[in-house]
Formats: C-alpha cells, structure tokens, sequence
C-alpha cells in the first residue's frame, strides 16, 4: 500500500471543511486500532501518534550518530491517527564559506529555526514536530548542549583538512 500525502482535513487553508471536520468525514477519518477510537486526520491527532514513540529519541553519543535512530517509527501507534509518520530535512554538518554566503552554517541554522517558528503554519498545514523532538534537535545539531558533537558547523570536525563531519 502506498501513502503518498496526509489526508488531513485543512482547517488552516479551507476554513469551510472545518464543519465537514467536525462531521467526522468518513473518508479521512480512521479508527485506531489500538485505541479503538475514530481519529479525525489533524496534526494534533497526527503529532498524538508520534508522541507516542518518542521515547526513541537518541541518548547516547553512538546512538544519536546514526541518522536513522532519529526517525521514530510510528505505524501502529497506540494512540492517534493510524496513518501518522515522519519526513525528514536532510541537511550537512559542515558548509564550506564562500563569498555568497558567509556563514552557511548559520543560516541553516536561521532556515529550520524560521521553517519551525510559526507553529500557527506548521499546523495549519497538517505537520507538528513534538517538543521532546524539538528540544533533541536543538540540542544535538544547533548548541551541542548534549555533547555529541553533532551540532551543524561544529569546529572540531568540520576545520580545514577535517572530513569527519557529516
């Protein structure tokens, strides 16, 4: 079976399906079956179902240093809508300065800062990220105050003749 977008009711960007919302739209509306209760595509509903799993968040120097350790697995989750899931911003650890950009690291960093800033848009739009996964990021790949060395820019690893870094 193929997913290809979350069929979420858009309250954001159509106000009027917010009374076919409320009317629990048989088409978007699916019942968890852990739950067993009828889940209304939403991002609260979406954002319930990866909290769910958010535990996973990496620990550990080893851990965290494995991309794949940040993607939750969300499937069956125990709570929220049942077609829940992730996407991922891709992104370097370290940019070499040029003339155009400067300090490219730190406008990556100003980019996903702006991309997650307005919760009112993220939202509206269907996504959410969970606080504990915000907080990971913020604390893993922008200030380092988890000490894993993954922050983006991160001089130790990314210097001149360095090719440690992602």
């Amino acid at each position: 079976m193929a997913y290809l977008s979350p069929d979420y009711t858009n309250t954001f960007l159509a106000p009027s399906s917010s009374t076919a919302a409320a009317n629990n739209l048989s088409v978007a509306s699916l019942k968890n079956a852990n739950s067993g209760t009828v889940e209304i595509p939403s991002f609260g509903s979406a954002d319930n179902a990866v909290a769910s799993v958010s535990a996973s968040i990496p620990s550990t120097s080893s851990a965290a240093a494995i991309p794949t350790n940040w993607v939750p697995n969300s499937g069956n989750p125990s709570v929220g809508y049942p077609l829940s899931g992730t996407s991922q911003i891709i992104i370097s650890q370290c940019y070499k300065a040029g003339s155009a950009s400067p300090t490219p690291g730190a406008a990556i960093q100003d980019f996903i800062t702006t991309h997650y800033g307005d919760v009112t848009l993220v939202n509206g739009n269907g996504f959410d990220v969970p606080s504990a996964y915000l907080s990971a990021i913020t604390a893993n790949f922008f200030s380092d105050t988890s000490g894993h060395h993954l922050n983006i820019g991160n001089t130790a690893v990314c210097g001149v003749g360095l090719v440690t870094g992602r």
